[in-house]
């Protein structure tokens, strides 16, 4: 995946899903403000266990011209809240799956 996905992509190479981005990774990846595609997880608490997958994307659907939307565990998120809470968290698309599918997510670094 290229392209809208690259952050994501970028960010994947740097932690493999297994750890949070550094701040200098993330600062070396330009996060802004602006939510970027991919799969995700966050916290409910700080330092408190993964509880969240997260999916971002472009829904075509969702109106007219389309729009950016985010995801929480399959419900409705606010884009830009979700996206500030789980930027530094990215996943790859099968731990994402295997978290809505069992509840659970497959690595065994989850206090990372």
């Amino acid at each position: 995946m290229s392209g809208e996905y690259s952050y994501w992509c970028k960010a994947l190479a740097l932690t493999d899903g297994r750890r949070p981005l550094s701040r200098s990774e993330m600062y070396a990846l330009g996060v802004s403000e602006t939510p970027q595609h991919g799969f995700y997880r966050k916290r409910a608490i700080a330092r408190g266990p993964y509880v969240d997958a997260v999916a971002i994307w472009w829904d075509a659907f969702s109106t007219d011209a389309g729009e950016v939307v985010a995801t929480v565990n399959h419900g409705p998120s606010d884009l830009d809240d979700t996206w500030l809470m789980c930027a530094k968290y990215p996943v790859h698309e099968s731990q994402y799956h295997t978290r809505m599918e069992t509840g659970a997510w497959n690595d065994e670094n989850n206090d990372a």
